[in-house]
């Protein structure tokens, strides 16, 4: 359960993030998800009655409709507490979720309805109606290991940024948004090459872990969610980075334990107990892990 003393987080992006991961809103989430789209008014109406007409609600309108800035705002409030403004994210993130599956794509119905334009041009390609894909990892209807998964998850934003594949100004929401197997744009920038991202994305999408989903493949991912030309030219790698690649499978496999650092898992850590060192790794090179699939 989150702790109510505001002392107990550095700031308020770190108590969103905490949030993000507690039950009360991984259950509503769950929630959305299952629910049928006929009952999204229902959603609806329900969140914007948790957010309320004060001051959240003020802010949510003036930052149009996104979260994080909110919370900043109202958590310098002293007089609004903590367990209120918890209520009023779950409000907020629920029609965030909302939204979101709203606006992911534009019908081909809704495009055959719109005006043909006077001159003769060609059908707009699918491809740059959708957004592009993301990897569909996370397993909802199950919050343990929806967690464990969280986790796993974090412990791979922390080696991407330790071995410098993606941009360090990269925020962890927009990382884990790419693991959600929603179509959306993560702004995520890919600062290594582009042989490291397509053979790393191919080995993904192979373990049973990974939905597999129409339309998404690795080059598709590569092109239109991170704006790089697909490769998958092995002799361009660096002599490491196959084990590195091998090392993020691994990771994600909630069914290969990590290993035990200082007398505990890494999956009992919170993320900012991960050491984010080569311990696991080294425990590849030891034969201590297993992996189904070689590199």
């Amino acid at each position: 359960m989150m702790s109510s003393n505001r002392s107990d987080y550095a700031s308020a992006q770190e108590w969103l993030k905490v949030l993000r991961q507690d039950e009360a809103w991984l259950s509503q989430q769950v929630r959305l998800q299952t629910s049928q789209s006929d009952n999204a008014g229902v959603h609806r109406d329900d969140a914007i009655r948790r957010i309320g007409q004060g001051e959240t609600f003020e802010f949510w309108e003036i930052y149009r409709h996104q979260v994080e800035p909110v919370v900043r705002e109202v958590w310098e409030m002293a007089e609004l507490s903590l367990p209120k403004l918890k209520i009023q994210t779950i409000g907020m993130l629920s029609l965030e979720w909302l939204e979101q599956q709203a606006g992911t794509c534009i019908s081909v119905r809704q495009e055959k309805k719109r005006k043909e334009p006077k001159r003769k041009v060609s059908k707009p390609d699918r491809k740059t109606v959708c957004k592009p894909q993301t990897l569909k990892y996370y397993t909802h209807g199950n919050n343990s290991i929806l967690m464990k998964q969280r986790k796993r998850v974090d412990i791979v934003f922390l080696k991407f940024n330790e071995w410098g594949w993606i941009d360090s100004k990269t925020s962890p929401e927009d990382f884990d948004s790419f693991f959600k197997g929603e179509p959306r744009h993560c702004n995520i920038t890919w600062k290594g090459n582009s042989t490291i991202l397509t053979i790393l994305l191919q080995e993904l999408l192979k373990q049973p872990y990974i939905t597999k989903q129409t339309g998404c493949s690795a080059k598709s991912m590569v092109e239109q969610q991170f704006h790089k030309t697909a490769n998958s030219d092995r002799t361009r790698l660096d002599a490491d980075v196959p084990d590195k690649i091998k090392l993020v499978v691994i990771i994600l496999d909630i069914n290969n334990p990590l290993p035990e650092r200082y007398g505990r898992h890494y999956d009992d850590y919170d993320e900012d107990d991960y050491d984010i060192q080569d311990a696991a790794l080294m425990a590849i090179y030891d034969g201590q892990l297993r992996s189904k699939k070689g590199i």
